[in-house]
């Protein structure tokens, strides 16, 4: 087998276990509510501790003042998103001042699109960065939630890579086989997974600054992110840190 053919069949097996993984969900989401028990147990989110394959330390607050890039965050429950389910997400940079470009974990096992990447990671609410869904939030927001980690510095490379990369330019071969399979058909599912995902940026209840990502960077946006079945240049020379 070619090359470039074992990466198309990589890409299909990745596409064929996102939809699996989605079409569970959407049944899951379908039935109906069971009874309420009489007395529900209070939902706890996953905060991977020191303990976890990931070395990551406890969860803890952290001062806005004293938040660094490569952290990983699980967002306070101040929206309807997340209120739904736990919502990690990882300090790209400092912007204007008192705000960060954040990437959002995503909440499948594998990466559905070009702008996704699999971070190799075992805890399940770590496995793959949204780098398409970046966006600018409040350090105070971000100071309401818990530090649950750091990204590792190979990851925090990948992600710069990923950030970085100008349009129609692609990632060296090893980078792009760690991203999602390209969108093409126009009823394909991952439309909607998108317009779901977009909703994490609704304002939260109280005012901040977390709108949608202001970088020109989108989910299907192949110029930018590359089709992971293509192949590709080594546009970055690996280092050996991380």
């Amino acid at each position: 087998m070619k090359p470039h053919e074992a990466d198309i069949g990589l890409q299909r097996q990745r596409l064929g276990a996102w939809l699996e993984a989605w079409q569970l969900q959407q049944r899951l989401e379908t039935l109906a509510d069971p009874p309420e028990p009489p007395s529900p147990p209070e939902p706890q989110a996953y905060l991977p501790g020191s303990r976890s394959p990931e070395g990551t330390s406890p969860a803890s607050r952290v001062h806005p003042g004293r938040l660094l890039a490569g952290a990983i965050i699980l967002l306070p429950p101040d929206n309807e998103a997340t209120r739904a389910r736990p919502v990690y997400v990882a300090l790209a940079e400092a912007v204007r001042g008192d705000a960060w470009l954040v990437v959002p974990f995503g909440r499948f096992p594998v990466p559905a699109l070009p702008g996704e990447l699999a971070t190799g990671r075992v805890a399940p609410p770590l496995q793959v960065l949204c780098v398409w869904n970046h966006a600018p939030i409040a350090a105070e927001r971000l100071a309401r939630g818990w530090q649950v980690g750091r990204l590792c510095a190979r990851e925090q490379r990948w992600l710069r890579q990923l950030l970085d990369l100008p349009p129609g330019r692609a990632p060296r071969k090893t980078l792009a086989q760690r991203l999602g399979p390209p969108l093409v058909h126009p009823l394909d599912p991952r439309h909607d997974y998108i317009e779901q995902e977009r909703m994490l940026w609704l304002a939260g209840d109280e005012p901040s600054r977390c709108g949608e990502s202001t970088v020109p960077c989108t989910a299907d946006d192949n110029g930018t992110l590359p089709l992971a079945a293509d192949e590709v240049d080594d546009t970055y020379q690996e280092d050996h840190e991380g």
